[in-house]
Order: C-alpha cells, then structure tokens, then sequence
C-alpha cells in the first residue's frame, strides 16, 4: 500500500493552531527579552549574547564565561537555515501546493537564497579572528532560524484560514524590489566592514614589533565609511529589517510574520544602539562632524 505524504496533514485546522501558537509564543518571548536588555543593561542577559567590540561594555562577564565558543560557528545558522528553507520549499510546491501560496512558497525561496549568501559571506569576507560567542547565544541564533521556516508554515495556514487571495501585482513587486534592495546593502556594508577588518589586522601586524603587546591590543575599532556607513551607523542591521520586512509583504502581513519582524526590528535596535555608544565613546568628534544616525536615517 502506498503512503500519500499529504494524508499526514490533512487536519489542517489543528496544525495551524499549533504552529501558530508555538511561533507567536517565540517571537514575544524573545521580545521581552529585548526589553530585559533595555531595562537592565549590565545583567547576565547582555553578557551571554554581546560579542566582539561590544564585550567591553559588558560587566559580569567572567560569570559566564564558560562555555564559550568560536565566532565563526555564525555559519551554522545560515547553513541550517538554507537547509530548511530550501526543504520547506520543496514541502510547499510537491506536498502542500493546495494550502500554500505562490506568495509563501517566493517568501521561503527569497529566505533560502539570503542563508545562502550569507553562509558565503561568512566563509569568504568575514574576519572572525579569535572572537568567541557564548553557546547560549548560539542556541538562541539556531531556535531562530528554525522558527523563522517555522513562521511560514503558520502563515500559508494562516492565509488559508482567511481565505487570503494573492496580493496585487505591484505588492509582490514592491516586496522583490525591497528585498534586493536591502539585500545589495547588506552585502556591501558586510564588504566594507570586511575591508576594514583586513586594514586593522594589518596595522595590528605591523605595531607588533615597535608597541607593547598591550597597547595593540587597545588598538580602537573605527568609525567604517562608505556605502550606508555615510548616513548611519548600522546599515547592515535596517537592511536586515528590510528584508523580514519583504517577508512580511509576501505572507499577506500575516501575525507570526508581523511579531517576526518586530522581534528583528527590535533586537538589531537594541544592538545598534550598543555601537552607537561604542562610536560616542571612543570616536565622538568624527561621529559628531559626519552626523550619522543610529540605524533609520532622517529618524533615529
């Protein structure tokens, strides 16, 4: 007797409240602890998920300080991401065709394709150097990429219980035309910073023989320049805003969707902000004379 995989989710009312329970439970839980870090700067929270030039603003750290792993275990998140995504996209057009959109089955497409550019971008123009990330915040990272192909199954559920029809032509567009915009921002911000790293490893290298090793390593991070770097800060973080948010466009805005990106928007706010107070610290006469923003030139 033969197996008919699509028998195996045919109680499509259960599995929608499931999946959409599940997914809204991670998005606010991961709110709040966006707001755990505003409220409470200084607590064990920042110092299991700061890393890099932001560890120096961490106190309380040497009571986590175990269980620390290598910065460039970031690629698994891409890597299990695209994974996923590329599967649920295959689930989507040969198992689920009657419940998904085309609009959801283009949403986990453009999702597989940005883990994939950035599992390149990891291996190719990214310098982790010895920079280490506690596993929390690694666990954190893979919950989220599993919930994120999570969130697109509860909305092509979702857009069926609503009997949501396909959005207009120019609101796919306007969704295409956002994600490769934000997209080519992203990786130009990540080359830039990319460059920059390279520079400071060289100067590094070459102050070795004539400064103390203390000294070297005091050595500040600068102020980046260029491509979204001349209006603010962070341009790669609104470019991943962006993104979700081109997400959102072609899931018909359904509510997992929306507290996804809410849940993006505000994390990479918090982080932005972290760097903003790096750069007033350390370079505030340059950030001053550019005049950049945080993270939303013209607004914040």
């Amino acid at each position: 007797m033969k197996l008919d995989l699509s028998d195996l989710w045919q109680d499509e009312d259960v599995l929608f409240v499931v999946l959409q329970r599940v997914t809204i439970f991670i998005w606010i839980l991961a709110i709040v602890q966006f707001y755990a870090m505003e409220l409470a700067p200084c607590s064990v929270v920042n110092a299991l998920t700061m890393h890099g030039k932001l560890s120096a603003f961490i106190s309380g750290r040497e009571g986590v300080s175990f269980l620390m792993v290598p910065k460039h275990w970031f690629t698994f998140f891409y890597l299990v991401g695209f994974v996923i995504a590329a599967g649920m996209t295959v689930f989507f057009i040969n198992v689920y065709s009657a419940t998904a959109t085309l609009q959801t089955i283009f949403a986990t497409i453009l999702f597989a394709l940005h883990c994939w550019r950035r599992y390149l971008e990891c291996l190719y123009i990214t310098v982790y150097g010895d920079s280490k990330i506690h596993v929390a915040f690694w666990i954190g990272g893979m919950v989220h990429y599993f919930a994120v192909n999570a969130t697109f199954w509860a909305a092509a559920l979702e857009e069926k219980q609503r009997h949501v029809g396909s959005s207009k032509a120019t609101t796919i567009a306007l969704a295409f035309v956002l994600y490769g915009a934000a997209s080519w921002l992203q990786y130009q911000s990540h080359f830039i910073l990319y460059q920059l790293k390279l520079s400071m490893d060289k100067k590094k290298e070459n102050n070795t023989s004539s400064s103390s090793s203390s000294e070297v390593a005091l050595m500040r991070y600068p102020l980046p320049k260029g491509g979204g770097f001349d209006f603010c800060v962070c341009p790669h973080y609104l470019a991943e805003v962006g993104i979700y948010l081109s997400f959102a466009i072609l899931t018909n805005w359904s509510i997992s969707t929306w507290l996804l990106v809410l849940w993006v928007a505000c994390n990479l706010s918090y982080t932005a902000s972290q760097h903003y107070t790096y750069y007033l610290t350390h370079h505030f006469d340059e950030l001053e004379r550019r005049r950049l923003w945080i993270l939303l030139p013209g607004l914040w």
